[in-house]
This record gives C-alpha cells, sequence and structure tokens, in this order.
C-alpha cells in the first residue's frame, strides 16, 4: 500500500462521513449473501474451458463465510439440462442452477444478451422463498 501512497499521495479522498451511534446496520451481520457467478459455474473444474481464478475466489469466500455462519447462495447459469436445481457445495454454500439462454455452445462474449433471463431466474428464485428471506 505504501508504495501506491507515495506514487499517487494520500489514500484519503475527503471528509469522512460520521454517522451519530455508528454506520446503519454495522451492528447487525447478515445472516445470509447471495453472490451471482454468470461467467462460469463455481463447480467446475478450475483449468477446465473457462473455469480458473474467479471460481477458485468464489468458492473460497463462499466457504470462508459460511464458516462464519453467513449462508450462501450462489446463483450461476445452468450450462445443461440434466443439472439439478441446486446443488450444497459446502455446509451452509448452495449453488443454484438458473436457466438463462441456450445451455451449451455459448461464448462468454454472448453472456450479457443473457442477463436478463438469469436476473429473471434470480428474481424468480427469491419470489419463492418466505418472508424475510
Amino acid at each position: 500500500m505504501s508504495q501506491y501512497v507515495s506514487r499517487l499521495g494520500s489514500t484519503r479522498t475527503g471528509p469522512r462521513i460520521r454517522f451519530p451511534g455508528g454506520f446503519p446496520g454495522a451492528s447487525r451481520k447478515p445472516r445470509r449473501i447471495a453472490m451471482l457467478s454468470v461467467h462460469t459455474s463455481p463447480l467446475h473444474q478450475p483449468g477446465t474451458g473457462d473455469a480458473g481464478g474467479m471460481n477458485v475466489y468464489i468458492v473460497e469466500l463462499a466457504k470462508r463465510l459460511a464458516a462464519i455462519n453467513i449462508e450462501v447462495e450462489i446463483f450461476t447459469r445452468a450450462t445443461t439440462g440434466s443439472l439439478p436445481p441446486e446443488v450444497e457445495l459446502a455446509p451452509g454454500v448452495l449453488v443454484r442452477h438458473v436457466d438463462a439462454g441456450p445451455y451449451e455452445g455459448l461464448a462468454k462474449e454472448d453472456l450479457p444478451a443473457q442477463l436478463c433471463a438469469f436476473t429473471h431466474g434470480v428474481m424468480q428464485a427469491w419470489a419463492g422463498q418466505r418472508p424475510g428471506y
């Protein structure tokens, strides 16, 4: 960090905002987090196809959050019709497959065209849950 500070100057960008009583919600820890992995599934083996560093990062972050009792749901695009709707990756980590676009033959450059369908699938999963989800 110090090498960047010496090149760029101060890391401070302006006056700090102070909240009376602390930052809103700071005392509450989230109970559940949703992650979106549109590019590739975190279930894919790194080094195969387009799976790589992002997969490793998402999986490890999800596992560490689960280790501190935060439930994690990772939404990813289904790549075959035979996938189950959800798979437990690790205790407290659930991968949900979302139907969005063709299962196979979709280049990663074509993924942005499927974002509306992906978002729709995520929202459908959310809408089917109990209040407070």
